[in-house]
């Protein structure tokens, strides 16, 4: 089980993953555990990167995270975390493929933006971008100031801080 390679399917074409980074799983991680807070277990269950996602045919894909509820076996939210070899039409690609599945919210998570944009019926809902100080006094006016907020809020999961998802980093070694 340790050497099994993680793949896709999309249009009966095998697309191998290449192995997450340690900035990607710590991401992943503290997602999950906060959809797990707010999640009521006894009618949905929160995953990781591992639950398939059936598509037409043989086809799946493997969102990074997301919400399955018993009631009609409906995925209420998937999520992905934007990896160096991500494009933007894969991105893009996948987004519609779960929409047109029955996903109801889809979040996409940039690492290296520290981007959060949450999509609710395939149109964009909300997009927050964690600035630090310095950018916040070089590049917003006064009024942009006063308004800028590090949190962003899902139609179905409530407010979600962006400092409680992108942390520091650490000079991990591997």
């Amino acid at each position: 089980m340790l050497n099994e390679k993680r793949y896709e399917v999309i249009n009966n074409t095998i697309r191998y993953m290449a192995p997450a980074s340690y900035t990607h799983e710590n991401i992943q991680a503290i997602v999950t555990a906060i959809l797990y807070s707010k999640v009521d277990s006894t009618r949905c269950r929160v995953f990781g990167s591992n639950a398939k996602f059936k598509l037409d045919n043989k086809d799946f894909i493997m969102p990074d995270f997301s919400v399955r509820c018993f009631e009609k076996k409906q995925w209420k939210l998937v999520g992905e975390i934007v990896s160096k070899g991500n494009t933007i039409l894969e991105l893009t690609n996948k987004r519609n493929e779960y929409f047109k599945h029955g996903v109801v919210e889809y979040w996409q998570i940039d690492p290296v933006t520290k981007e959060f944009t949450i999509y609710f019926n395939n149109e964009i809902y909300n997009s927050v971008k964690l600035l630090t100080d310095k950018e916040i006094e070089d590049e917003l006016e006064e009024e942009q100031r006063e308004k800028y907020s590090t949190v962003i809020k899902s139609p179905q999961f409530g407010e979600i801080d962006l400092k409680d998802i992108f942390l520091p980093e650490f000079d991990w070694e591997d």
